[in-house]
């Protein structure tokens, strides 16, 4: 008897950053290849980026040094290699797997994958939507062609997959025949959590964990976290990440005189151990998917305050969330939790979120769109 060929899902990001797109693809797939055997899973990804190192430790991975996240008119015959490798590994994997699904992930590596995928022959080209390449702060000619990429990539994309309700929404008002082939899958970077530890930080310490880049908008979390510490001196500020906004933020700190008082962190290799000992979570966002920062911090029943945006509101109350821009009120927030005396809770349940229940939806949609 001639044994039939597994069922196949090549994914495709760019650079394996720090980012929230890049952890919850990178834990998508390892709960796949230890949990679900049945199915071959690959990778296509550049060489760059803090991430690489996990990615290595996975099965069936390329990792292509012309793919890189940075998209410039000089770089063409660069981006034509990109097409040209990716296009040439689905063909030998469509040889191997006449069922091979693509599955991509950020608006390069999702434009790149789709294309290479309908010329390769891959009647199944799945792409998750971890937050829009456009959005309200780009000039209108950026915001437009963003846009237009997204439309010419949707007429060629068999299934969307959104990380958010405001995704999948918008989604649906701005794309053609969006509604009849989206989903809601959840990201997700983590299973169930320990409890936490004894607060061990003598002050109050908020704290926040992003990219350094100008939409994480840390210098509004400044302001408010400024205008917070003049009423209770004691008052400190913890921020896990780095990115190219480092040097200015740092400079940033001295102008406020915070230099005792704001720790930057860098990227550490387990967050939790900061974060167990945070009395609240800020984060300052102007755009979002569905931030994993958040979703970690929510698993810890860590106190939250954030802007409103993307899918943070799936994730925390009403009260906890505030209008983009209003730092003054943030700052009143961070006061109020200042009051409140910090209690310990056990970590909250958020099977939704977990890697487990995000592996077995992808699972059934991968067989659903495969009949």
């Amino acid at each position: 008897m001639i044994k039939q060929p597994k069922p196949a899902v090549l994914h495709i990001i760019t650079k394996l950053d720090l980012g929230g797109a890049q952890k919850s693809c990178l834990a998508l797939i390892q709960e796949l290849q230890t949990q679900h055997p049945n199915y071959e899973i690959y990778l296509i990804s550049g060489i760059t980026g803090p991430l690489v190192p996990q990615a290595q430790t996975l099965k069936n991975v390329y990792l292509l040094p012309s793919l890189i996240w940075e998209v410039k008119l000089q770089n063409i015959f660069l981006e034509l290699q990109n097409f040209y490798h990716i296009w040439q590994i689905m063909r030998q994997l469509k040889q191997k797997h006449p069922q091979l699904i693509v599955h991509t992930h950020t608006i390069k590596a999702g434009t790149i994958g789709r294309f290479a995928g309908l010329l390769a022959g891959v009647k199944t080209r799945i792409h998750t939507i971890h937050g829009y390449a456009f959005h309200p702060y780009q000039n209108k000619l950026v915001w437009l062609s963003f846009y237009l990429i997204e439309l010419i990539n949707s007429l060629i994309t068999t299934h969307f997959i959104c990380v958010s309700q405001s995704d999948l929404e918008a989604g649906c008002e701005l794309f053609p025949n969006f509604k009849l082939k989206s989903s809601l899958i959840r990201a997700a970077t983590t299973g169930p959590v320990q409890p936490l530890r004894p607060v061990k930080s003598t002050g109050f310490t908020i704290g926040t964990i992003a990219n350094l880049k100008p939409g994480k908008n840390l210098f509004e979390l400044l302001r408010a976290f400024k205008l917070a510490q003049k009423s209770y001196p004691n008052l400190k500020l913890e921020i896990i990440g780095d990115g190219p906004l480092g040097p200015a933020i740092t400079e940033q700190i001295k102008k406020l005189n915070l230099t005792e008082q704001v720790k930057l962190l860098g990227w550490v290799p387990n967050p939790q151990i900061y974060l167990q000992n945070w009395q609240t979570f800020v984060f300052t966002s102007l755009w979002e998917g569905l931030p994993c920062a958040v979703v970690e911090a929510r698993a810890l029943n860590l106190p939250i305050l954030a802007y409103q945006v993307g899918g943070i509101p799936d994730l925390i109350l009403p009260e906890q969330l505030y209008p983009i821009g209003s730092w003054s009120k943030l700052a009143d927030g961070i006061k109020k939790h200042y009051l409140q005396i910090p209690k310990l809770h056990p970590p909250t349940l958020l099977p939704e979120f977990y890697t487990a229940k995000m592996a077995l939806d992808h699972i059934n949609l991968y067989k659903e769109l495969s009949l």
